[in-house]
C-alpha cells in the first residue's frame, strides 16, 4: 500500500472518531454536559446557555468528522482506477 492509501485511511479512522466523539457529546445527559462545561462558562452564561455550548460543539464535530470523510472519500477516489469497458 503507497504512502497516499495509508494517509487515506487515517483520514477515515480520523474522521470516524472525531464523529463518534461529536455523537457522545450529544448523548450526555444534563448535569454531565454542566460539568463538561467549566465553572466559570456555567457561572458566565448560566445552565441552559452552558448545555446548548456543549451540544452546539458536539454538532460541530460531527460535522467535521463527515468533511474529514468527505475529503478521504475523495482522495481514494482520486487514487482508485476504476475499469470500465468500453
Amino acid at each position: 500500500m503507497t504512502s497516499a492509501m495509508t494517509g487515506i485511511w487515517i483520514g477515515f479512522i480520523a474522521a470516524g472518531l472525531v464523529f463518534v466523539c461529536g455523537y457522545a457529546l450529544l448523548l450526555q445527559p444534563h448535569e454531565r454536559a454542566l460539568r463538561i462545561a467549566t465553572s466559570r462558562v456555567v457561572n458566565a452564561f448560566g445552565e441552559a446557555d452552558s448545555v446548548r455550548w456543549v451540544r452546539a460543539v458536539g454538532v460541530v464535530m460531527m460535522l467535521g468528522g463527515l468533511g474529514i470523510g468527505i475529503g478521504a472519500l475523495a482522495g481514494l477516489l482520486n487514487n482508485v482506477t476504476i475499469l470500465l469497458p468500453y
